[in-house]
């Protein structure tokens, strides 16, 4: 039977994690349709015998491949030129999936035929307590035309596309680096012609571990590689201008660049280095206003400030941050 989905799920050092993520897609009735693809980017740790274990346990579910090490984008651009469903979401093998929710998902992508981007809502899941996330306010389980829809910013974890949407749209992420989900969740939007919209939690987000990307204290630590990660959302923004992108499209990527472009500005004002975050930040107010088409008097409170102050304040605010961060 071909492969209905295929769930493309890096893993580095995920012993610890690796096989709960999987038993949650064993756990769903329609396991079968499913290629759980495991991407093991040099994992030093017992990864590699965990994949194995599975293999052997649901040989026609589970698949490993093993690569060198190259970081998280390099792991899904390897799922992604392996995966043999129709249909392509990435789980992180830190995280896991609802069983009933997936079922749901894969029946709605059996009878709905062809579409390009299936939104589903996920949890997020901290130690103490749980935050679910609705990311849609369109009818559910409705293919409707990208253009007739006006979503919110989505983030990976509520996304599913065709896997043809991924290939034509040539993604490729940054290998090397952190935060390559926003290039993911972003660049393949542009070539989407249909939507639908699954309202079952799919997707299991953990939070609150240390050692991931998004912790606190990792954050000045990795501004370097969320800083590339703009650079190239930046760039990839400003060559559509020669691609032919429908308006809809591109009102959904603008308001996606405007959010990755604002969140940058928010780790850099943690940054322990002024002048660099000055730098940064006007050039980042720059692609707002003149790449995505914000009015100056529409940017967000902080940029607007540090724009009045022609970024003298940069400092007084960059504090301030810093002492909500801190609690």
């Amino acid at each position: 039977m071909n492969k209905l989905l295929t769930i493309v799920m890096p893993a580095y050092n995920m012993e610890a994690y690796l096989g709960g993520a999987l038993d949650s897609i064993l756990a769903c009735k329609r396991a079968d349709r499913v290629e759980a693809l495991v991407v093991d980017d040099g994992s030093t740790d017992a990864t590699p015998q965990v994949i194995a274990t599975f293999e052997q346990k649901a040989p026609n579910v589970v698949r490993g491949v093993r690569k060198e090490n190259g970081h998280y984008g390099s792991a899904v651009n390897r799922g992604i030129a392996e995966a043999t469903g129709d249909y392509v979401k990435v789980v992180d093998s830190d995280d896991w999936v609802d069983g009933g929710a997936l079922d749901e998902l894969l029946a709605f992508l059996e009878s709905a035929g062809e579409v390009d981007l299936v939104l589903s809502d996920y949890v997020r899941v901290f130690e103490d307590c749980e935050e679910p996330v609705s990311v849609a306010d369109i009818p559910p389980r409705k293919v409707l035309p990208f253009s007739d829809v006006r979503l919110r910013p989505c983030i990976m974890h509520a996304i599913t596309y065709r896997r043809d949407v991924l290939r034509k749209s040539g993604l490729r992420l940054d290998e090397g680096i952190l935060f390559t989900d926003d290039e993911y969740a972003l660049f393949p939007t542009a070539w989407v012609n249909t939507l639908a919209y699954v309202p079952e939690p799919v997707y299991r987000y953990r939070l609150g571990r240390a050692e991931q990307s998004v912790s606190p204290e990792n954050l000045e630590r990795t501004l370097a590689d969320n800083w590339q990660v703009a650079q190239a959302v930046m760039a990839w923004r400003r060559s559509l201008a020669a691609r032919g992108v429908q308006p809809a499209n591109l009102a959904y990527v603008n308001e996606k660049c405007a959010a990755i472009a604002y969140e940058h500005i928010r780790r850099r004002l943690l940054s322990s280095d002024a002048e660099q975050g000055r730098r940064v930040t006007r050039e980042l107010e720059a692609f707002l206003t003149d790449d995505v088409g914000i009015a100056p008097a529409d940017l967000e409170r902080h940029v607007r400030f540090l724009r009045a102050t022609d970024y003298a304040g940069w400092g007084v605010l960059a504090a301030y941050k810093k002492r909500r961060a801190k609690g």
